[in-house]
């Protein structure tokens, strides 16, 4: 029996992000970006190169500067020469840097969004149930670019700004240490400005990116229901609602310029009121004789020079808090616990049975509400047992547990007597087949959705599979067959042939198990019969476990278990329940009195179709 505790395997990195030995943003950030080093240390070298040069140019005038005063000809030939030289030497250097910058930034958000997108894949489906669509992909696609620019921009933008107001104060304070002092005075202060604003830049960058993915997520579920928006006539809904996140992006993208625009404005004023000082004391001494006119230009010079890295500085400090408000955000992501789904506790033998056996189980979603109670029962190999029961009765969660989409609470669910914690979740659910009601299909051709339940099956396989669930006829319909473009979820095809291609994948897949949730209930009669007469190829010799809607369709399975609040209040066949189960009697008297589409009970392993996460009684916390 697996403990308690086993729950869903958790992979190695899936660790608590509380725990003390995450280290902070910077050190993790840096960590992801260790494997470029070798590019970024070409591209650090590279600047050294380009800086060096330019911090040269300042002795070249000097020279000139003195050598005219002095009436010496022979300077503007010198001056000319070096600043070729040094012009060409600093553009090889830059165009290596830039190439290398790029290099280094497209192939680190390459791999970052590679590493954060495979990390999503592995999250349980809880997750999915509480996060938004939008949320993850502003994430996956805004986060990594901010963090993108600090790798191909910032890191080395600020070596180059470090190590030209160094290299120029180093040389001023060579030329004249007096000025250099009157200078150094400033430091401390631009280093205050930066950063008291720096702080306030990561806050509110970080809810500029909160906003974005709230837009993100409107635009997501707006097209995802665009059908329902315009035959509400909810156009002008739509538009408010996005005007609306967008006022919301815009607020605090204010904010944060508002920061930026006290930020530089503040360091430049330092800044400037050093070099009017500066100004002020060399050209008194020029003035007396006491300094050289040429170290006076050059110290000028080198001061610019210095000047605008210093400032620059603080755009790239504001730059670099923008980063780490995103890294926190993708760090959030990447330490969600995710499933392991290669884990296993125990092996299993690969000659399935498909028995199923559920033995006192009991469940609850993550709002504290229990909708299982002491579940048992058991589905034989090769058998048909339906689940019947009114909406919320906790027919879906059932199957939801046995695909281990979510985790029991107490009890054991047994499939070919091994406990479904020890084993591994892909072989679990390789063993397992579904066919929803609600098909989920990807925007491809025919051929890439069929092949989808196995990735390795040849074209005559994937004709083979269409031909079984009844596709192949209208496949061949299509202009270009099996490489049609279906459309976003399918939209260019009719409600019974989208189920077609379910169970055609699902017939690829080959699995022991199925389970269903009933696939004709939305459909007209000539799509109802073509696709009952697939599925009862599809359950041929399989274990099946069908959640029944409509009770006609199931009175010849094996075994149906009527559910009511969480609880199994009868089991046996069609015609037992009939006498022995008020609830059940009910039920089937209803429907057949209803106003619901009548059909013929269908024969055993003929119908069945959805997973749990598309039935009536699915939670979303």
């Amino acid at each position: 029996m697996a403990s308690a505790e086993a729950g869903t395997h958790l992979t190695a990195d899936a660790t608590d992000p509380n725990d003390p030995a995450k280290e902070n943003t910077v050190f993790r950030l840096a960590g992801l970006i260790r494997p470029m080093w070798r590019p970024l240390l070409l591209a650090g070298l590279a600047t050294l190169g380009a800086t060096g040069a330019t911090l040269a140019l300042p002795w070249s005038v000097q020279y000139f500067m003195d050598g005219i005063l002095s009436g010496s000809e022979g300077a503007l030939g010198v001056l000319a020469t070096s600043l070729l030289l040094l012009f060409a030497v600093q553009g090889i250097f830059s165009s290596a840097r830039i190439y290398l910058l790029a290099y280094a930034g497209q192939s680190f958000v390459k791999d970052l969004m590679v590493r954060v997108y495979s990390r999503t894949q592995r999250f349980p489906l809880n997750y999915f149930d509480r996060e938004r669509t939008g949320e993850l992909i502003s994430r996956i696609s805004n986060d990594t670019t901010l963090i993108r620019n600090l790798v191909s921009n910032n890191l080395v933008e600020i070596v180059s700004q470090v190590v030209t107001v160094l290299g120029a104060a180093v040389l001023m304070f060579v030329l004249d240490w007096r000025m250099s002092l009157l200078i150094f005075v400033a430091v401390p202060f631009v280093v205050a400005v930066g950063a008291i604003f720096g702080r306030q830049v990561r806050k509110v960058t970080g809810e500029v990116q909160k906003n974005v993915a709230d837009l993100t997520s409107i635009m997501e579920q707006t097209f995802g229901a665009i059908r329902v928006v315009k035959s509400f006539a909810r156009e002008d809904h739509e538009q408010q609602r996005f005007a609306d996140g967008a006022q919301k992006v815009f607020d605090a993208s204010m904010r944060q310029a508002k920061i930026s625009a006290i930020l530089g404005p503040a360091v430049m004023l330092i800044v400037v009121s050093t070099l009017i000082g500066v100004l002020y004391y060399g050209g008194h001494r020029v003035v007396v004789g006491t300094l050289p006119a040429g170290e006076f230009v050059a110290f000028l010079i080198y001061m610019v020079m210095m000047s605008g890295p210093a400032t620059g500085l603080t755009g790239q400090y504001t730059q670099l808090q923008q980063a780490l408000a995103a890294s926190d955000r993708i760090f959030s992501l990447m330490d969600t616990a995710g499933e392991d789904l290669d884990a296993s506790q125990n092996g299993h033998s690969e000659n399935a049975e498909g028995r199923i056996e559920f033995s006192d189980v009991s469940f609850s979603y993550d709002n504290g509400e229990k909708v299982l109670h002491e579940v048992s029962f058991d589905v034989s190999p090769g058998e048909t047992v339906a689940l019947v029961g009114p909406s919320g009765a906790g027919k879906s969660t059932l199957v939801s547990l046995l695909l281990r989409f979510y985790e029991i609470d107490s009890g054991e669910i047994f499939v070919d007597g091994t406990d479904i914690r020890e084993l591994g979740l892909r072989a679990l659910r390789s063993r397992i087949g579904l066919v929803a009601q609600d098909v989920a299909l990807f925007s491809g051709t025919v051929r890439d959705n069929i092949r989808y339940g196995k990735l390795s099956a040849t074209d005559a396989e994937v004709e083979a599979a269409a031909r079984a669930a009844n596709a192949h006829e209208f496949v061949s319909g299509l202009e270009n067959g099996y490489d049609s473009l279906i459309g976003e979820r399918g939209v260019k095809l009719s409600g019974g042939q989208r189920q077609r291609l379910s169970i055609a994948r699902t017939l690829l897949s080959d699995p022991g198990i199925l389970v269903l949730d009933e696939a004709t209930s939305n459909l007209d009669a000539e799509s109802e019969a073509l696709v009952q007469d697939a599925v009862s190829r599809l359950m041929a010799q399989k274990t099946a476990l069908v959640i029944a809607h409509r009770l006609s369709t199931v009175v010849n399975a094996d075994r149906i278990v009527v559910l009511d609040s969480g609880r199994i209040v009868a089991q046996g066949t069609h015609a037992e329940l009939m006498g022995s189960s008020t609830l059940y009697r009910r039920l089937y008297t209803k429907q057949l009195g209803g106003n619901q589409k009548s059909s013929s009970p269908t024969p055993k392993n003929c119908t069945r179709a959805k997973s749990a996460t598309n039935s009536e009684d699915s939670r979303t916390p």
